[in-house]
């Protein structure tokens, strides 16, 4: 895990990123280091929610949460919260060309998978859970929810934003959302949720799953433009305007809990995080001329020093809160 903030304030508010990663995670077991090596898909899937979990009841508070690529597994180990954990996640989800489940990706990859899934031993992988499926998990976990008592008041304050790159080689076609995947949710008491495609303009689609996100392009929310290709902006953008520079908590911190999808040495995400960092300074501009460029760039430089050491240094806490209201 890596937490990456920033030092200075901009306009009054900072931001934090605390990366969850599957690389090079340890046991203790009789008293011994070992490679923590996981034995089901549901031990993977609630691994992020236990970490993000002991954050939280350790006073580190969340504004957002992004699952790129595998980390969407996450939303597969919602169904194993107990109902006092239920408000766990933050109110705003991003699912970054997330999994959606193996019966989709199998299917993309291997002609006639669909009618094979309907035999008997594939019915009885279902059943032993060896079929994580992130896109139900999620909506399963809403509609679980709504059924608490004040639970359809909660859900009016959550927004899922789903970005799906048009020709990612791994999420795209038949491996990716349902279309009617955000109507789903809104349906079931969902306040916000938004299902959109993110352009990469001359990537290949072996590249388009990882290109970073000031590279991708997408229509902002609040864009009524006919002109569809002319609204287009940085997906890095979009969001630093949208989310992260709107939404800071009681600490002046924005603060987003960042679940990787591969198992690459975490400092790498540190290189995916710089564009979105450099994206809501730009948003900060776009608000006031108060910094100049000099004193932006000075700025950039405790970010990187700040990432840097992250591995070190951990933040103040916060008071600490019950996970879920009224608990």
């Amino acid at each position: 895990m890596r937490v990456v903030e920033s030092k200075p304030d901009i306009t009054g508010k900072k931001f934090r990123f605390v990366n969850f990663s599957w690389y090079a995670n340890s046991v203790i077991k009789d008293g011994k280091e070992l490679s923590w090596e996981p034995r089901h898909i549901d031990e993977m899937s609630v691994a992020p929610l236990d970490v993000l979990k002991a954050l939280k009841l350790n006073g580190y508070n969340f504004e957002s949460m992004m699952c790129f690529s595998l980390g969407n597994i996450a939303f597969n180990g919602l169904k194993d919260l107990s109902e006092q954990d239920l408000g766990l996640l933050p109110k705003t989800l991003i699912l970054n060309r997330g999994f959606t489940s193996l019966w989709k990706v199998l299917s993309k990859f291997y002609t006639g998978m669909s009618s094979i899934w309907k035999t008997p031993l594939f019915q009885l992988c279902s059943m032993i859970r060896m079929n994580p499926d992130a896109e139900n998990g999620l909506q399963d976990h809403v509609n679980r929810i709504a059924e608490l008592e004040g639970g359809k008041e909660y859900l009016k304050g959550l927004s899922i934003y789903a970005l799906e790159a048009t020709g990612d080689i791994y999420f795209s076609g038949k491996s990716a959302l349902d279309a009617d995947f955000a109507q789903q949710l809104q349906d079931s008491g969902v306040g916000h949720a938004e299902r959109k495609e993110v352009y990469a303009p001359g990537i290949g689609n072996t590249s388009q799953h990882f290109i970073s996100l000031d590279r991708c392009l997408i229509r902002s929310s609040d864009d009524s433009s006919d002109d569809h290709y002319s609204s287009l902006k940085p997906v890095a953008s979009v969001l630093a305007k949208d989310i992260f520079f709107k939404e800071v908590g009681d600490d002046g911190y924005h603060s987003c809990f960042v679940v990787s999808g591969n198992r690459n040495p975490p400092d790498t995400i540190i290189a995916q995080m710089i564009p979105l960092y450099m994206a809501v300074m730009d948003e900060k501009v776009k608000n006031t001329q108060s910094k100049s460029y000099a004193d932006m760039m000075w700025d950039f430089y405790y970010y990187i020093k700040s990432a840097m050491s992250s591995s070190k240094e951990a933040p103040e806490a916060p008071e600490k809160k019950p996970l879920w209201p009224g608990a």
